[in-house]
């Protein structure tokens, strides 16, 4: 792939029917990052072939901006920015830039490295049948154990509550095609829940409530899919709400904005008389929470030390070790995110 800089020659080549992208890199705080190294790669519409690919490298200035010129049929097809003291960011179609418009500032968040901290991480999987979740049942969940509460599981605390409920509402396919699929070789062995699973149409509701004064959840204000680290490190101080309505209809497709999420927890609240905070305990949970039908799956980060607001997870010290026996959790260990 050849590699071009941001260079006269490359002006003029492009000067006849060009088009402006000026990226805009920013920190954890939304201020300008200077001095980012850039590579961007742009892919020309309707064509194939990697040589009409061309690379763009160039460096931010001191307003943390970069201005890209390119031919109007160029599109975005992946951004990567690395600055030193900062977590790297990677865009591509995941984040669908090649409909970013020409013309327009975009912006891109390089969050910077601060005090990743050992916290309890883990990417957490329950559902109506292996980890006995009753629908239309309040079921604690403890972030410090990561388990669900007695009887369900060996937790102890619950800091928060889960609830669900599902409908099927109809089969993703016509009628005919759905007798045929059952009696297919591979689904007529399949039961009639796991087959209505596979092939129905679904409305469910995951609802999560925190019963103590003072818990509850709020939303991160950024969210960088691309990023090692996705979201701001440190929790807010306000604005946290008592309860969370997740409410997902499986013939509607989600778009990135219901995907790319992340919420900031506050549990294990003891407060003085005023009702002022005295202790709190912080936790996160990056990216939505995964739904299906008898199913909900989320990754977390919980700080063990009260009132450390610092959710910046160092990789390297994960509290929270696999419980015996659970050998699929090494296989989904890539999904605890850090440095």
């Amino acid at each position: 792939m050849k590699k071009l800089s941001l260079s006269l020659a490359l002006f003029c080549q492009l000067a006849s029917t060009r088009a402006d992208f000026t990226l805009r890199v920013v920190d954890g705080e939304q201020k300008p990052v200077a001095g980012a190294a850039l590579s961007v790669l742009l892919n020309r519409r309707n064509d194939p072939r990697s040589s009409s690919d061309r690379v763009i490298e160039h460096v931010t200035d001191a307003t943390g901006l970069l201005l890209i010129r390119a031919a109007d049929d160029m599109l975005l097809a992946r951004i990567q920015a690395t600055k030193l003291g900062h977590y790297p960011a990677d865009l591509d179609q995941r984040q669908e830039i090649s409909d970013w418009a020409h013309g327009r500032t975009h912006t891109i968040g390089l969050p910077a490295k601060g005090n990743p901290r050992p916290l309890h991480a883990r990417y957490v999987t329950f559902t109506d049948d292996s980890q006995k979740i009753p629908p239309a049942t309040w079921v604690g969940f403890d972030l410090e154990k990561g388990q669900l509460v007695a009887p369900y599981g060996t937790g102890v605390v619950s800091d928060f509550r889960l609830w669900f409920t599902e409908v099927q509402d109809g089969w993703s396919q016509d009628a005919e095609d759905i007798q045929a699929l059952r009696k297919s070789f591979t689904l007529q062995e399949v039961s009639d829940v796991d087959f209505a699973r596979r092939l129905g149409r679904w409305k469910f509701t995951w609802r999560l409530e925190f019963t103590e004064p003072g818990v509850g959840w709020v939303a991160s204000p950024h969210y960088w899919s691309y990023c090692a680290l996705p979201m701001p490190a440190t929790a807010p101080l306000t604005g946290y709400q008592p309860k969370l309505d997740l409410l997902i209809d499986s013939a509607v497709e989600l778009l990135p904005a219901d995907v790319e999420k992340g919420y900031y927890l506050r549990t294990r609240v003891q407060q003085k008389a005023d009702g002022t905070l005295l202790t709190a305990h912080y936790s996160k949970i990056v990216g939505a929470f995964a739904l299906q039908p008898g199913q909900v799956k989320f990754l977390y980060y919980y700080n063990p030390e009260a009132n450390d607001r610092n959710l910046e997870f160092n990789p390297a010290h994960n509290l929270l070790q696999p419980p015996a026996g659970a050998a699929d959790y090494v296989r989904r260990t890539f999904q605890v995110r850090g440095p």
